[in-house]
Order: C-alpha cells, then sequence, then structure tokens
C-alpha cells in the first residue's frame, strides 16, 4: 500500500503529512467539552457557547470570502485557521466562565470560515486518475497519528493530572502542536492557482453536482445533530467514564479511518463502496447508545469501542468514494465557488442543529443517535439516483 503513497506528487504527499500534523493538537479541541464539565457547566451552557461560536462562522464566511475574491492563497488560509486555533486553545486556560469561553470560540470559529481552502489545495494537488488512493491516505495516515494524541492525553489525565490543572497543560501543548503545523504549511505546502471564493452561490453549481453536494449536506446534517459534547455528556457524565477510557473509545475510530481507507480500495465502484457504508454508519448510530443503558461499566465500554469503529471505518468508506465523486465532477475553473458554497452551507447547518441537538438531548440523551441514523438512511436514494445518472456503475 505506502507504494502507492510515494507515487502521489510531492505536494500531494506534503498535504497528507499535514494533516497527519494537525490532526494531533485537534484531540484536545475533541475532548474541550469535557473541560467544560470539569468546570461545572450545564449541557444548556455549552449548547449555547457552541451556537454563539457557529455565529462567528458565519459572519467569518461574510469576511472572509472578499478575501478570497482578492487572491489569498489556500496555504495562507490553512496556517491562519493554526495560528488561530494556536492562540484559541492557550486562551481557554484563562476562560472563567461560558461568555469568556463563547468570545474566545467565535473568534476562532470566524477563521473556520476559510476551510473551503483545504478543498481547494486537495482539488489541484490530488492527481483525478488517483483519487481514491489518495483520499485513503488522506483518511488513513492523520487516523493514525490521532491514536498516539488520545494515548498521551488519556494517560495524562487520568493518571498524571486528573484536575483543571491537567486539562491546562494539555491545551497549552496543543497550542504548541497548532502553531508548530501553520509553520510547516507556509514553509512545505505549495502554492496553487487563484482561489475564487462566492459564497452561497448554489445558481452556479452545475447540475450533475447538486445529488452530490445535497447528499453530503444530509450526512453533515445527520452528524450534526450529535455533536461532540453530546457525546462526552453520556460518557463522562452519564456512565462516567475516565478521560482514558473515552480516550479508548476514540481510538478505535482512528484504527477505522485506516481499516476503512484499505477497504475502501476493495469496492470496485463508487456506488457500492457509498451504498454498503451509510446503513452500517446509521446502524451504529441507532444501536450502540440503545445497547448500553442497563449494561455493566466495562460491557458498555466494550460496545461504545466496537460501535465507534464500526461507524467510523464504513464513514472513511463512505468519505473515500464520495469525495471522489464530487472532485471528479467540480469544474477546475468554478472549484473555488463551489467549495465556498459548500463551506457555507455546512456553517449554516452546523449552527442551526446545535440547538436542536441541545433540545433532542435535554429531552433523551441517547434520542440524538437514532435522529441521526434515520436522517443517514435518507440519503441513500439520493446517491443511487445521482451516480447511476453518471453512468458510474
Amino acid at each position: 500500500m505506502l507504494k502507492s503513497f510515494f507515487r502521489l506528487p510531492t505536494g500531494a504527499r506534503r498535504l497528507i503529512f499535514y494533516y497527519s500534523l494537525s490532526s494531533i493538537p485537534l484531540v484536545a479541541e475533541i475532548l474541550l467539552p469535557i473541560y467544560f464539565f470539569m468546570l461545572n457547566w450545564s449541557l444548556i451552557e455549552i449548547g449555547v457557547l457552541y451556537t454563539v461560536a457557529g455565529i462567528g462562522n458565519i459572519v467569518g464566511s461574510v469576511l472572509i470570502g472578499h478575501l478570497f475574491d482578492r487572491g489569498l492563497q489556500p496555504k495562507w488560509a490553512m496556517a491562519t485557521i493554526d495560528f488561530v486555533s494556536g492562540f484559541a486553545v492557550l486562551a481557554l486556560i484563562f476562560a472563567r466562565n461560558p461568555f469568556d469561553a463563547s468570545l474566545i470560540l467565535f473568534i476562532e470559529y470566524v477563521f473556520y470560515s476559510f476551510s473551503s481552502s483545504y478543498q481547494t489545495l486537495e482539488r489541484e494537488v490530488y492527481p483525478e486518475s488517483e483519487l481514491e488512493s489518495a483520499f485513503s491516505y488522506h483518511m488513513s495516515l492523520p487516523n493514525a497519528s490521532q491514536i498516539a494524541g488520545f494515548l498521551f492525553v488519556g494517560y495524562y489525565l487520568t493518571f498524571i493530572d486528573s484536575s483543571v490543572r491537567g486539562f491546562h497543560f494539555i491545551l497549552a501543548w496543543s497550542s504548541i502542536l497548532y502553531f508548530s503545523s501553520a509553520t510547516y504549511v507556509l514553509v512545505f505546502l505549495p502554492r496553487t492557482k487563484k482561489h475564487r471564493f462566492e459564497g452561497l452561490t448554489f445558481s452556479r453549481i452545475p447540475k450533475k453536482l447538486m445529488g452530490f453536494a445535497l447528499a453530503e449536506l444530509i450526512m453533515i446534517l445527520a452528524y450534526s445533530i450529535v455533536p461532540e459534547f453530546i457525546f462526552l455528556n453520556i460518557v463522562f457524565n452519564l456512565t462516567t467514564f475516565t478521560v482514558l477510557e473515552i480516550c479508548l473509545t476514540r481510538i478505535p475510530a482512528d484504527v477505522a479511518g485506516v481499516v476503512g481507507a484499505i477497504l475502501a480500495t476493495k469496492f470496485d465502484s463508487n456506488l457500492k463502496g457509498i451504498l454498503s457504508s451509510i446503513p452500517l454508519i446509521a446502524l451504529s448510530h441507532i444501536l450502540v447508545y440503545t445497547l448500553i443503558l442497563d449494561l455493566t461499566h466495562f460491557i458498555a465500554l466494550t460496545i461504545v469501542a466496537l460501535f465507534t469503529f464500526i461507524s467510523y471505518c464504513f464513514h472513511t468508506v463512505w468519505f473515500v468514494h464520495h469525495r471522489s465523486v464530487f472532485y471528479r465532477d467540480t469544474p477546475e475553473d468554478i472549484k473555488g465557488t463551489i467549495f465556498g458554497a459548500m463551506t457555507s452551507s455546512r456553517i449554516i447547518i452546523s449552527m442551526i442543529s446545535v440547538p436542536i441537538a441541545t433540545a433532542i438531548a435535554l429531552y433523551d440523551p441517547f434520542a440524538n443517535f437514532i435522529v441521526a441514523g434515520i436522517i443517514m438512511f435518507s440519503v441513500m436514494p439520493i446517491y443511487m439516483l445521482s451516480i447511476r445518472s453518471e453512468q458510474s456503475l
């Protein structure tokens, strides 16, 4: 498998290495709601916090769009995201209430609007003839590197220092890694053609892409119904897993990213890969949290880890095949517009879904996963119509 990695262009390999590096500090942000729970903030306060942060994302999509229109390089945008994230996680050490944290995340999320730069650079450096291979490494190598991050953070916050002060150390460590990955972007990633961002302009998206775009946005909606703080509320507050145990339930996700990337190459068509993966992702969401209610601690931990593995394994299969068909049908001359429109749409969906997800969780903490699974099933006929119309089978 590694031979095919070295066949990829230098720019593609460097971009994948960047994802492998930047995925490590992301561990601290994934576990950030645990820090808020340690500070005794309520689920409602955390939901409002992330809703406010989402508003920052929308504000950023308007302001930052003008910078892209003026020729901002994707690599500069990517480095800015990491630099701002580095300062944000450092500033969270000094947040004393949800308002402080909301303001910090609001500013960080403003710059998340640069995220369409990732797809723009991928579209340019990943060779069209080897998209499946490129996306397999795009998923597998960062997941492999993140395992080390989860093991370190879980061990440290469980056995070295399980207090708020211990989390402060993890945030400072994460900040240093973010600054390192930003520097790597500036030094090693290639410049590209001008990336033009024009916001939410569905009229410019070719009709053949509309089905794939709609399917992706529905999947984003499903995942957004189960944001990270909802999952962590269950495993940290309700089932009382330690931080190490929570990290151990997330490590199978990273292993699954590697396994799923290999598995994705075994399907002989994009349609088969997509339609085989979605039901298993949906079922893993629906079943896991309805099974752990009356189980012992160890068995509950095992089941969460097992279904996490299944979900992320087939999420990787879906991602590889979805991104491959999407990128092949994305015209080179308006890729910035298309990725910008998709980024704007994801931002809107994510912001709207946070209060909805919080309300569902307050009614029943486990209901979010059932709702998400049902939404996922709805994309299957969309893919069947879209891919068959492209005669991909």
